[in-house]
């Protein structure tokens, strides 16, 4: 046990973010990694017979992600959720609005995290997800499972008439 009362800080990554980040703004106050909260986030609606070519860029020296997606959005009841297979993250919100914004606050927070790994461990965590480092681009990873609409309403279980909606997710 440390003094957490945890029993593995591995396991709890994103808390151990937010004292890392402490931790080294102590350490090298001058120096100053962009956050991916101030990364730029896009979405644009695809038609559902355009493929998305999945790829993470991650540059540990600048602190910086860059990556697509294929995302969906779906209206369940009251909310809306926005959810992205490839990482298995999902964001909700009153307004279909609130729902990609949630999404963003939760990709920031798990990309502020995997951007401190070293590569090898960045290479596990998102083999865990179908993800392939890219062999001669070693900051690069592609993720070439699709998933259609189908798919999506059975993992979510909704009925086949549920409304979906399917995206292009940018982050710079």
């Amino acid at each position: 046990m440390n003094w957490f009362g945890l029993v593995s800080i591995k396991s709890l990554i994103f808390e151990a973010s937010i004292l890392l980040s402490f931790g080294y703004f102590l350490l090298y106050p001058n120096r100053s990694v962009k956050p991916m909260r101030e990364a730029k986030f896009t979405i644009e609606r695809i038609k559902t017979s355009d493929v998305v070519n999945q790829k993470i860029k991650i540059d540990k020296s600048k602190g910086a992600v860059k990556a697509t997606f294929q995302s969906f959005n779906i209206k369940d009841g009251e909310h809306f959720v926005t959810y992205i297979p490839s990482l298995n993250m999902t964001g909700y919100g009153a307004t279909e609005a609130e729902g990609v914004e949630m999404l963003k606050e939760i990709m920031a927070d798990y990309f502020d995290a995997l951007i401190k790994l070293p590569l090898s461990e960045i290479d596990a965590e998102l083999n865990k997800f179908g993800w392939d480092q890219n062999h001669f681009f070693k900051k690069q990873f592609r993720n070439r499972t699709y998933v259609d609409k189908d798919g999506i309403l059975k993992g979510f279980e909704m009925p086949k008439n549920t409304p979906i909606v399917e995206n292009r997710l940018q982050v710079a």
